[in-house]
C-alpha cells in the first residue's frame, strides 16, 4: 500500500473554466472508477445539437450529444472518492515532503503554489496569441452555441456552455484584436463591460 497526500494549497493563480465538456468527439471520461463514473454522470447535464449565430446567420444542428459539469461539482466527487479511498489531505507541502516523497504529481497549473518552492518542478510558459474570459451568465439554453461578432477591430468568438437555468459563456479573441480594441491593459470590469455590449442580444 501507499501513502498518498493531496495538497490543496489554495485557488490556482490563472482562471479556470467553470464548467468542463465532454463532446461526440471525446464521448467518454474513461474512468476506471465505477463509483466516480457514475456520480460524474449523475451531475452532468447532456443537450443535442448545435446552435451558429454570426450576423444573420442562425443555423442548427441535432443529434450530437454535449455533457457538463461544473468543475467544482467534479472537484467535490474526486476529492470524496480520494477521501473514501484513504488519502490524506494537507494545505501545504514543504520541500523537505516532496524531497521524501517517490512521486509527485502537479496539476494545478503552471503558476501553482508547490512549482514555485523549487527548481525541479519548474516549467516554461510561452505566451499565447489568443485572449479568452470566461463568465456565469443566467441565460438558458437547449443547444451548445457558437456566437461570432465581427467588430470594426476584428472577429470575437464566444460559446454559450449551457447548465440548467445558468451557462457559461466563453469569449476568445486574438492579442491582435485586444490590442486593437484597446484592452490590452483593461481590466476584468472593462473587458465584462464590452462583453455585455458585443452580445447583448442573445
Amino acid at each position: 500500500a501507499s501513502d498518498v497526500t493531496i495538497v490543496e494549497a489554495g485557488p490556482p493563480a490563472t482562471i479556470q473554466p467553470p464548467h468542463i465538456m465532454r463532446h461526440p468527439l471525446k464521448p467518454g471520461w474513461a474512468l476506471a472508477d465505477a463509483e466516480v463514473a457514475r456520480a460524474v454522470d449523475a451531475a452532468s447535464r447532456t443537450v443535442s445539437g448545435v446552435r451558429v449565430r454570426a450576423g444573420e446567420c442562425d443555423v442548427a444542428t441535432e443529434g450530437q450529444a454535449y455533457a457538463f459539469i461544473a468543475a467544482p461539482a467534479l472537484r467535490d466527487i474526486l476529492r470524496g472518492r480520494a477521501r473514501a479511498l484513504g488519502c490524506g489531505f494537507a494545505a501545504s507541502a514543504t520541500d523537505a515532503d516532496l524531497a521524501r516523497a517517490d512521486l509527485v504529481i502537479i496539476a494545478d497549473g503552471a503558476q501553482s503554489a508547490l512549482r514555485a518552492q523549487g527548481d525541479a518542478f519548474t516549467t516554461t510558459i510561452t505566451p499565447s496569441k489568443t485572449r479568452h474570459a470566461f463568465f456565469d451568465v443566467e441565460l438558458a439554453s437547449d443547444k451548445l452555441e457558437f456566437w461570432f461578432r465581427r467588430m470594426p477591430w476584428g472577429i470575437v468568438h464566444a460559446m454559450l456552455a449551457p447548465s440548467g437555468a445558468s451557462s457559461t459563456l466563453f469569449v476568445e479573441t486574438t492579442q491582435a484584436v485586444v490590442s486593437a480594441a484597446g484592452l490590452a491593459e483593461a481590466d476584468t470590469a472593462d473587458v465584462a463591460h464590452l462583453c455585455d455590449e458585443m452580445f447583448a442580444g442573445e
